[in-house]
């Protein structure tokens, strides 16, 4: 019996006092293997960056993988948790391909449902933003998107301090609309 006790308050104070590893905080959204570059994006606000890893690296590397940044000091901090240490680089817009054609409030949620109009096919596509983030958008705003990765991405000011920052957003498929 007394074994068994023992066992148990090692078990928990094992438990309690190791170090949990955060999840990361991005995610590999899509890569260019002509120019090595690796589209990340942040899990948590949408936000958007590229980063270019060793060759090596860079072949191992496929959409999915998780990477740790800080956005702040441009660094990336882990591949797949491992510790490495390559710049961030800023990410470019891609093609505009539609405009912001209404917001509308999640119901019991703290985000906006946002339809935006293609203007070459006229298709409509539906992607979801935090509130913070679709209260500095509007009507008629530019949405960029690259097929090749599913999102929606929109360039805005995160709050009255910062620049143009790019986000992305997955486009809803059919039936989340």
């Amino acid at each position: 019996m007394k074994q068994l006790l023992l066992c148990s308050a090692l078990f928990i104070s094992v438990d309690l006092f190791s170090q949990k590893a955060n999840d990361p905080c991005c995610t590999i959204i899509d890569m260019a293997r002509e120019t090595g570059t690796f589209t990340i994006r942040d899990n948590h606000s949408g936000r958007i960056q590229l980063f270019k890893p060793d060759v090596l690296e860079g072949a191992e590397l496929k959409v999915g993988d998780s990477v740790d940044a800080l956005f702040d000091s441009k660094k990336i901090t882990s591949v797949k948790g491992i510790a490495k240490s390559y710049e961030l680089l800023e990410a470019s817009d891609y093609d505009s391909c539609c405009v912001i054609l209404k917001m509308d409030s999640v119901l019991n949620e703290s985000s906006w449902r946002i339809t935006a109009k293609n203007n070459t096919t006229g298709e409509n596509i539906h992607f979801v933003v935090p509130k913070s983030l679709a209260a500095r958008l509007s009507a008629g705003a530019v949405v960029f998107t690259q097929p090749s990765h599913g999102y929606a991405m929109i360039a805005a000011t995160q709050s009255d301090t910062t620049g143009r920052l790019l986000f992305g957003f997955p486009l809803l498929q059919e039936d989340d609309k």
